[in-house]
């Protein structure tokens, strides 16, 4: 069997590649547009690769085509190491630096701004501002435990969310 596949997998080029995606619970897109019609200043705080959180923003609503999307993350390679941002304010490979630039002008749907674990911190401790995060998976654990509040949904991606939140529901909405 191995020499038969040997013989016919010479040179071949892929022409298709498949992935799996993480389907959003049942009113996630419509709970996120009644906490955004409340005022309430929401933020992607995201484990995921950044391109992941930016498709599951638009898939939740949570992003509009219009938005200014800003992206808030460790700046130097000892801050992604460490990820503590409030006792590593500086480091031998290089200084915090803040790139956010704000146009003269507001988007018409807002802003949105993803940040991580390391970011939520900074932002609650830095700013005096009290900050709640919601997650449902083992790679947001840290998030749910930098965060004032932390709410960890049960999903697919097992209980590690739950159990490192303050406040742990069995679905995203009943």
């Amino acid at each position: 069997m191995e020499q038969v596949a040997d013989q016919f997998e010479r040179g071949l080029e892929i022409l298709v590649v498949t992935a799996l995606e993480d389907k959003l619970q049942v009113g996630v897109p419509e709970a996120v547009e009644k906490l955004h019609k409340t005022g309430i200043k929401l933020w992607i705080s995201s484990g995921d690769e950044l391109q992941t959180a930016i498709e599951i923003g638009y898939s939740c609503s949570l992003l509009k085509n219009m938005m200014e999307i800003m992206i808030l993350s460790s700046d130097t390679e000892a801050d992604r190491n460490n990820n503590d941002p409030i006792d590593n304010k500086s480091s031998s490979t290089g200084r915090r630096k803040s790139q956010a630039v704000f146009p003269a002008t507001q988007p018409k749907d807002g802003y949105a701004v993803f940040i991580d674990a390391s970011t939520v911190k900074l932002v609650g401790e830095g700013r005096n501002a009290m900050t709640l995060a919601i997650c449902d998976g083992a790679n947001d654990a840290a998030m749910i435990q930098e965060a004032h509040i932390g709410v960890g949904i049960a999903g697919l991606e097992g209980a590690q969310a739950l159990t490192s939140a303050n406040y742990a529901l069995g679905q995203f909405r009943f």
